[in-house]
């Protein structure tokens, strides 16, 4: 793959430089590759699994502090968070403050763009993280969550930030600002949470769901074998 890469930086030097040459797709037939789309999505794979990811794991309080290192040490990381109560990842929209005073849940502030995300016991939290210069964004990885379920048998699409099961949100996703890096967080709903979400955000455009039939080390799973 390195090959096909090195010479995909010598046809642009190449245009760059006005010097006459072979057209791209020409060029990736010599390593095997019959089309720009074949050789575009190897490469995003190749760079994924090779940009020196490591897996980490923490606790719901210490999320934003980690996620936060992550960030500033530009570490490419799949960081996996496990939770075992109900609290709120807090973006950039509104909720019912009140509501979550009086049933005292803690709200983590941790500046997505995005709606707020209410956590229950037995959820699960993953963050992503790669160099911003590989051509993968949030999209592509629902995906890879969405071909992970079908192994387990479950029918899901991706709905713009979201995940949907049976046209229920099963995964919230967020991506963060970063210069170098890109940081993609998702919340997957393993646990009922119809009734709080609604009195913490009302009522919800996409109804809230949660998954069964597969269990959260078997996500887990699934995802460090595609990026580690």
């Amino acid at each position: 793959m390195i090959n096909a890469i090195n010479a995909e930086q010598q046809y642009i030097n190449d245009r760059i430089n006005g010097i006459e040459t072979r057209s791209l797709v020409d060029i990736l037939r010599d390593y095997e590759f019959t089309s720009l789309d074949e050789y575009y999505l190897a490469k995003k794979e190749w760079q994924l699994q090779n940009c020196g990811m490591v897996e980490q794991h923490c606790e719901i309080p210490e999320a934003p502090t980690t996620l936060a290192t992550i960030i500033k040490l530009k570490q490419p990381t799949l960081l996996i968070v496990e939770s075992n109560s109900p609290f709120i990842y807090h973006g950039d929209e509104e909720y019912n403050e009140q509501t979550v005073k009086d049933l005292q849940i803690p709200v983590y502030e941790i500046g997505h763009s995005g709606g707020t995300i209410v956590g229950g016991a037995g959820d699960l939290s993953i963050g992503i993280f790669f160099p911003l210069n590989i051509d993968a964004r949030s999209d592509y990885i629902l995906q890879r969550f969405v071909d992970i379920f079908q192994n387990y048998g479950i029918a899901a699409e991706v709905n713009n930030n979201d995940v949907l099961v049976d046209g229920k949100k099963v995964i919230g996703s967020a991506h963060l600002a970063s210069d170098d890096l890109f940081a993609f967080v998702s919340y997957i709903s393993f646990s009922d949470k119809t009734e709080l979400v609604q009195k913490i955000c009302g009522s919800a455009e996409k109804a809230p769901g949660y998954l069964t039939g597969i269990s959260r080390s078997e996500l887990i799973r699934g995802m460090s074998e595609w990026l580690l």
